[in-house]
């Protein structure tokens, strides 16, 4: 064999992704690809190879995630990170130990606390404001459709009795109509955007971060789920992976879903083209668009067929439904267009949705 190899894993176990094999066994890797396997590696290797003596231990492909948010989930990793918790107890005392630890930030910016935590899967600003009153706190859950906030934050974004239900959203209120510290979907977009917004050097510390805990599981290539503004996301991430690209900083292999806008239309698509174009041939492409169509069950916002349960009842005797069937975030309808159009572009789609309230059509 003319060419040497560029990497050789020596006396490992060995999973190919169809077969199991046992050590001593050997792989060779030439140009980035799996060249040789078993005894012809030894032969093909030279003086320039790079050795890896895996000593027994099993070499296996890399895994795919195939949604997942690695920067954002980096950014809350550095920040007020709740993801460790498991009970309102210890929700409190990572916030109560990051608030003192961090004086100057104006606004208490964090996430991941679990609804099964809180009576009702609603937590209550009272909390938080006897942590903090003085400056605004907002909390997103771990699938980051609600967010738990106190007066603070909610007096900074003008939301009490008198503020409507956004339409793609819902505030939890008390029987007076007070807004308690909980907000879903739309109602959490709101809060969020009155939040200052990080910056890219930020973001990129937070990739950093993010594609460390990936790689450290085995996950090598993975899709960005979401690349636009839509709560603690950016467009600007689209910017973090080209970066990383270029100052060779990123080893995973990355297709971004770039955010359709859903108070948009079609006048979106030649910047999606533009964005697929510039990058392309690399570890990151943008060839996928993620439409978000509508919540999660767990707080009543996925879209469904038959109504939820009245709040407050118990299935297992009343049965009492509510009026609230979930919410639809773009109109059935448009929405073939939509496909259809984006299709015909040559995008993939990537959606978030669940089973449609009515039978007119896909959800």
């Amino acid at each position: 064999m003319g060419d040497r190899l560029d990497l050789a894993f020596l006396n490992g176990a060995v999973f190919t992704g169809e077969e199991y094999l046992p050590a001593p066994c050997h792989v060779g890797i030439k140009d980035g690809r799996i060249l040789l396997l078993g005894d012809e590696v030894e032969a093909a290797i030279g003086e320039r190879t790079e050795i890896v003596d895996l000593t027994g231990q099993l070499l296996l492909p890399g895994m795919t995630d195939s949604h997942v948010h690695p920067v954002e989930a980096g950014m809350e990793m550095l920040g007020c990170n709740l993801a460790d918790g498991w009970n309102r107890e210890d929700y409190l005392a990572t916030v109560t130990e990051y608030v003192a630890a961090n004086p100057d930030e104006e606004w208490i910016v964090g996430a991941g606390w679990q609804q099964a935590a809180f009576p009702g899967g609603a937590p209550l600003k009272g909390d938080l404001d006897a942590i903090c009153a003085d400056r605004p706190i907002i909390l997103s859950n771990r699938d980051h459709h609600s967010a738990w906030v106190n007066s603070e934050a909610l007096r900074r974004c003008g939301i009490d009795a008198n503020t409507p239900d956004p339409s793609d959203g819902r505030i939890e209120r008390d029987e007076q109509g007070e807004p308690t510290g909980t907000l879903h979907e739309g109602a959490r977009m709101l809060a969020l955007s009155h939040a200052p917004q990080p910056n890219l050097d930020e973001m990129y510390a937070g990739f950093l971060v993010g594609q460390a805990k990936l790689i450290a599981y085995g996950i090598t290539s993975w899709q960005d789920a979401l690349i636009g503004q839509y709560g603690n996301h950016s467009p600007k991430f689209y910017d973090v992976y080209r970066l990383a690209e270029e100052r060779g900083e990123l080893t995973g292999r990355v297709n971004g879903a770039l955010w359709w806008e859903r108070k948009e239309g079609f006048e979106q698509i030649p910047a999606f083209v533009a964005k697929r174009t510039a990058a392309h041939g690399g570890r990151f492409r943008a060839d996928t668009i993620k439409i978000m169509q509508d919540g999660v069950a767990e707080n009543q916002t996925a879209a469904m067929i038959e109504p939820y349960l009245a709040p407050g009842c118990d299935c297992a005797t009343s049965g009492e439904a509510s009026n609230n069937a979930g919410l639809s975030f773009v109109d059935p309808v448009k929405l073939r267009d939509i496909v259809t159009e984006l299709d015909r572009q040559g995008f993939q789609l990537h959606f978030h949705a669940g089973p449609r309230r009515d039978r007119g059509g896909p959800h």
